[in-house]
Order: C-alpha cells, then structure tokens, then sequence
C-alpha cells in the first residue's frame, strides 16, 4: 500500500473517531406525562431537561428519548421496550411510579435504572443495575417521634392503602407505637378510597378513639377523608401524612386550614444550587421531583465512558451543586434531610418539590 492510500486510511480512521467521539450519551426516560401521576413525571423531566442543556453548554453531548407512561404500569413495560428498539440506550432515568415493574427486565438486558419516583419500602426488587434516588420510606414516619413525644399521644391508629408503600408506611407507624406507653390501635385497609369508603373508615376511626391518625394515599384521598372527618367534627384529631398533604395544598384540592394538627413529612431539596438554576430558567420554583431528574443526569453524564455504569454508580462519590451524592449496598441514595411540618405553617413555594414548608411547634 502507497503513502497516499494510507494517508486516505488515516484520514477516514479520524474522521470517524470524531464522529464517534461526538456521538451523545442516549438516556431513556419512562415518565408518566399524561393520567393521575403526569404532574410527578413532567417535574422529572423538566429537572432532566434543565440539566441536559446545562451540560450541552458545557460541550457534554445527552440525547433524552422520553416515553410515556400514562400512569399505568403495563404500559411502563411497553415504554421500556419501545426504548430497547431503538437502540444504544445506557440507561433509563424513572419518573414514573412503577418502574419496579421492568427491575427484572432491566436486569436482564444490563441497562441501568435511575428511579426519581421509587421509594425502598418492602417490596422494593434490589438490582445491581437499579438505584434509588428518593431514600427509604421509613424515616419519613419514624421522623414524627419528637412531635409524638411533645403532644403527649399514645394511642395511634394507620390507615393505608394495600400497596407495598402502605405496608411499609404501616410497619414503620407500628414500630412507633409499639414502644412502653403508647397503643397500637391497628390499621385500617383500603384499595380504592371513594366517597362512600372514607365515610365508613372515619366511621371506624371515630369508634376507635385514637389520639393520631397516620394517612396514607394521593392528595385526593387525604382530601376526600378530610371531608367526611369535617363533617363528624374530627377536625382537632391530630393526623399525620407525607407530601400527599402539601401537595394537596399546593394544588388547591383541599386547604384544610381546620384541621390545625395536620402535619406531614417531606424532604428538602437536593440541592439549592440547582433550585436557584431552575428558578433562573423558568421564573417559577422546581416542584416535587425534578430535583431527582436533574440529578440523574449529571450523575449519568460522570460516568458515560465507562464500560460498567452500575459499577461506577455504585463505588463513587459525586457532587450535585452543594451535596454530595453516594448509593449504599442496596444502591439507595438516603438523600436530604427529612423534614416534619405543619400544613396550616406551609410557606410560599420557595425550594425543590414545589417549595420549602416552615415547621410548625413540632
């Protein structure tokens, strides 16, 4: 072969190491963007979104290939397949509820998870190719301790959903109320909370006579069992829940502003640089999740060129903005800080999931 030749051989061989090189790193992102959940996967994507152009302005190339959901988990199974066929994706970014549903899958086909939306509770599926950025559920009830202690209440009743979220809620109530002085009065079960259901369950919670209730669901439920406690006069109950409540709030459901011992638990944001990044971009303040989505990301983007992602997820340590981010042996990252707060203190919208709530006296 003549030095021309090879000169043209050299050529090519760079220009498609360029190309290559150039190439982006294709995430897939199942969200639920339509039906009862789209307002959990648009914060998801929106924070991804965000992130993705901070980085291209950067010179880090990210394709987002996004699907939809619906908000039902057979279709989270057809969204992961339509992602598979079209080829060269890493990885999948979760803002959606039942990613748990494609573990298996995943698992299978080496493609790692990063779920914005799964909390570890009790019927979490452990995968070395899946991480969790929500934390464990646990600590979100054990962390009213302190308010049980100064409102002096012993007798404790849950009401929960069937779902492996509520069992892991209740078994964590249970645990606060199995200490010396204090009553464990049951928990109540419920699949599909209607009008006619919260009137019979606050029926049984009257009967019962607990000092707190803990309420398990989605922001319509908790509403619609405010009513029927409204109706029979349950407003000083002391009731506890998680962000349903704000979120409730937030969305003008129900303000529940006679219910003065109503309060929830929630977390802070991820990060405040990424808060003041999503406010400069959009005007508005970064609701539920979307903190997680952009973390995701940049997590994603540290670890593009290596040959096993789930590996180097799982053995480093990064940094988001101010925080420092690290996955434990079950690849959960236990997250920030969780918060108690009172519903009738919550604040202006300031921080990441729809803003920052001051505690109340607890």
């Amino acid at each position: 072969m003549n030095s021309f030749a090879l000169q043209v051989l050299a050529l090519l061989f760079c220009l498609v190491s360029s190309a290559s090189a150039e190439e982006p790193l294709r995430v897939g992102v199942i969200a639920s963007l339509s039906g009862f959940a789209a307002q959990y996967g648009q914060a998801v994507v929106d924070g991804a979104t965000l992130a993705t152009n901070r980085l291209h302005e950067k010179g880090v190339a990210i394709e987002l290939i996004v699907e939809d959901d619906g908000s039902d988990m057979k279709q989270t199974v057809t969204a992961y397949h339509r992602l598979k066929s079209k080829g060269k994706i890493k990885a999948i970014i979760g803002g959606s509820w039942w990613l748990q549903a494609i573990v298996p899958l995943a698992e299978k086909d080496r493609v790692v998870l990063l779920s914005c939306e799964t909390v570890y509770n009790d019927q979490t599926i452990d995968s070395r190719f899946s991480f969790l950025l929500q934390g464990y559920l646990s600590p979100w009830v054990l962390k009213f301790e302190p308010l049980l202690q100064k409102a002096k209440l012993r007798k404790g009743l849950m009401l929960r959903s069937t779902s492996g979220f509520g069992i892991t809620l209740g078994n964590a109530f249970r645990q606060l109320f199995s200490k010396e002085g204090r009553e464990y009065l049951g928990e109540l079960v419920y699949t599909d909370l209607d009008i006619q259901d919260a009137r019979a369950l606050v029926l049984k919670i009257k009967q019962l006579q607990p000092d707190v209730v803990y309420i398990d669901g989605h922001p319509g439920s908790l509403a619609t069992v405010l009513q029927r406690m409204r109706e029979l006069r349950l407003n000083s109950l002391y009731l506890l829940s998680n962000a349903i409540a704000k979120q409730m709030k937030m969305q003008a459901i129900e303000d529940a502003r006679d219910f003065p011992n109503l309060y929830f638990s929630d977390r802070t944001a991820a990060s405040e640089v990424f808060t003041k990044e999503f406010i400069q971009a959009f005007h508005k303040p970064p609701r539920l999740n979307a903190d997680l989505g952009a973390l995701a990301v940049e997590l994603l983007s540290r670890v593009a060129n290596s040959q096993d992602i789930a590996h180097e997820l799982s053995s480093q340590r990064f940094l988001f903005g101010d925080t420092e981010v690290a996955f434990d042996a079950k690849n959960v990252w236990r997250g920030p800080e969780i918060q108690i707060n009172r519903l009738l203190d919550m604040k202006s919208p300031a921080r990441a999931g729809d803003g920052v709530v001051q505690a109340g006296d607890n």
